[in-house]
């Protein structure tokens, strides 16, 4: 995994000029471990991997049949778990 970040090369130590003469993009590499203590250890990190595929499987869907069709494909559904498979594998 990567991380984008702004980097002050030099931040203007002892000279005049100004500071954002030595800004650059760096490209920083994330291990496996680092990101996932990051998930471990901060909770915004947590929201960002764990929201979006809750948001995607929150309202679920609507299906448009006959209604002893949908009750039919609901209790399918439930009793497969697929709406909480769906969101795992978002997540993943």
């Amino acid at each position: 995994m990567f991380l984008d970040t702004l980097t002050n090369v030099l931040a203007g130590l002892f000279t005049a000029r100004d500071k954002l003469a030595h800004d650059r993009f760096l490209h920083v590499v994330q291990d496996r471990g680092q990101l996932e203590a990051a998930y471990r250890g901060d909770w915004i990190a947590r929201k960002v991997i764990d929201v979006p595929p809750f948001d995607m499987t929150r309202e679920w869907r609507r299906w448009h049949a006959d209604p002893a069709q949908i009750a039919a494909i609901e209790a399918e559904e439930a009793r497969l778990g697929v709406q909480r498979k769906v969101a795992r594998a978002a997540a993943a």
